[in-house]
This record gives structure tokens, sequence and C-alpha cells, in this order.
């Protein structure tokens, strides 16, 4: 993580920040060798849990058929 990143955070806003950041990386490469799991969606679930105990709204999500 730069410096200057890791200046503008401190204490559990630090440890939040690097729980969502491999939270997200891992919604996308936890099932990249083609086996199907629930994983994503809970991590998805805990990225969004930092988000909202953070008070940062969640975006609309479109749904599509």
């Amino acid at each position: 993580m730069p410096d200057s990143l890791k200046d503008m955070l401190h204490g559990e806003d630090l440890c939040d920040f690097l729980i969502l950041v491999d939270n997200v990386v891992e919604v996308g490469i936890v099932d990249l060798y083609g086996e199907r799991t629930d994983l994503p969606l809970r991590f998805l679930d805990e990225a969004m849990c930092i988000l909202e105990g953070s008070s940062i709204s969640l975006p609309d999500l479109a749904v599509s058929a």
C-alpha cells in the first residue's frame, strides 16, 4: 500500500480498508479455476458489511433477466 494512502487511514479504518480490499479481490478470483461455490457471495457480503459499518452507501444494483 502506498504510504500516502496509509497516512490517510488510522487504526480501525486502516484495518477495515485492508479487509475490504482482500474481500473485493477474492470476489473476482476465488472461483477462477472453474469451481462454482458460494464464496464470491460471502466475500461480497463481508465487503458490503464493512461499507455499511462505515456509513458508506451501497450503489444501486442492476439486475438483468
